[in-house]
């Protein structure tokens, strides 16, 4: 549905069964009760002459790429619906009272978003701030049975609650993702209160990262410890790569795949196909290799191969074959020459997997000496 401007006049219900490109407005004086089925996003703004006026219930998946509800005046009420859907806000919400219900999602976007209202999750609904910076005005409730989620690392987002206070009551859970790189030990300040805030139940998904939250005065701060290798049941190559990686792919989405996976052996697989290649056989000498293996996030992972070599020559391996010619009234002698004692291989290439255990190389590679 296209329309620039859609008014409510009365206090019946209106049902927007397909997604909605246009504004709609609350007249003063209208208590109209707005539904937005799932799987449709509202494109647009949503107004409303004076406070208190306009329901707004959102009944599964749904993004609305505008503000809900006036500068001046709040919503009556904003309903999240939809067990297992997210309703996803890219502008600042205003209600007077805005409810997640059992396992839905209210999720914002808005680097720094504003919600003029209350927002309670008192059952399992699941409250998803990501990056955003989120000022709510009134009090935030999250129950012991809902669920906050909090991304942090190259942006880290959070909730602030200064005015009216955020509470988390016993057995809240939290779950952090980690986006980009993070400092180990840092601690981050997650939600900003009037008064001390409960501290939650933390989820960790990420195999690689210890975390602990923690009350620093009205601040609930949450602090990510990089566990080691060997706590991580990590040895040889693999466990150099993994002291290493949080630098050599810093910012690098593959650094998000290995934080994400689920067991230390994913883990270790992951880093062994990390690993420098050397092709050409044994080499008794300097060996500068690199690879950008890429196993761990795609089926088919290109190969990129660099290896320069400098021999150790030694005195019995050089040329030494000395020849004297004579003849036509004169003579000459040549002497062994040194063999070149610089190599350099380049290559590139793609792997694709043939089966469980097994992978089928393709690769280019050029050699010279020197």
């Amino acid at each position: 549905m296209k329309t620039t401007l859609l008014t409510t006049n009365g206090t019946g219900n209106i049902d927007l069964n397909n997604a909605f490109t246009g504004d709609l407005n609350f007249a003063s004086g209208a208590g109209a009760t707005v539904t937005i089925a799932n799987g449709f996003d509202f494109t647009g703004t949503i107004t409303n002459a004076a406070t208190n006026e306009g329901v707004l219930n959102v009944a599964g998946t749904s993004t609305f790429s505008g503000d809900v509800g006036s500068t001046l005046a709040s919503l009556n009420a904003v309903n999240i619906q939809g067990n297992g859907k997210t309703a996803t806000f890219a502008g600042d919400l205003k209600a007077t009272t805005t409810t997640i219900s059992n396992l839905a999602t209210l999720k914002f976007t808005k680097a720094t978003t504003s919600v003029t209202g209350a927002i309670t999750a008192s059952d399992t609904g699941i409250l998803d701030v990501g990056t955003a910076d989120v000022t709510v005005s009134q009090a935030v409730t999250l129950g012991s049975t809902a669920t906050l989620n909090i991304t942090i690392g190259t942006d880290n987002g959070s909730i602030i609650g200064t005015a009216n206070g955020v509470s988390l009551q016993s057995g809240t859970t939290l779950v952090p993702t980690i986006v980009g790189g993070i400092t180990s030990g840092q601690a981050i300040t997650i939600i900003q209160s009037n008064g001390l805030v409960n501290i939650p139940t933390i989820t960790d998904n990420n195999i690689r990262l210890d975390f602990v939250a923690a009350q620093s005065s009205f601040d609930l701060t949450l602090t990510a410890t990089t566990l080691s290798s060997s706590a991580l049941g990590l040895t040889g190559t693999t466990a150099e790569i993994n002291d290493i990686v949080d630098t050599a792919f810093s910012g690098d989405a593959l650094l998000d795949e290995l934080n994400g996976l689920s067991s230390n052996a994913e883990l270790d697989t992951a880093l062994e196909t990390l690993a420098p290649t050397v092709d050409g056989g044994a080499i008794v000498s300097s060996v500068t290799a690199g690879t950008a293996s890429r196993q761990v996030v795609q089926n088919v992972w290109p190969t990129f191969v660099l290896v320069s070599v400098q021999d150790r020559v030694l005195p019995d391996e050089k040329v030494a074959t000395t020849s004297t010619f004579t003849g036509g009234g004169g003579s000459f002698k040549t002497t062994g020459f040194d063999p070149a004692n610089h190599s350099l291989l380049a290559g590139v290439g793609l792997t694709f997997p043939a089966g469980q255990t097994s992978a089928l190389p393709l690769r280019l590679s050029i050699a010279c000496r020197r």
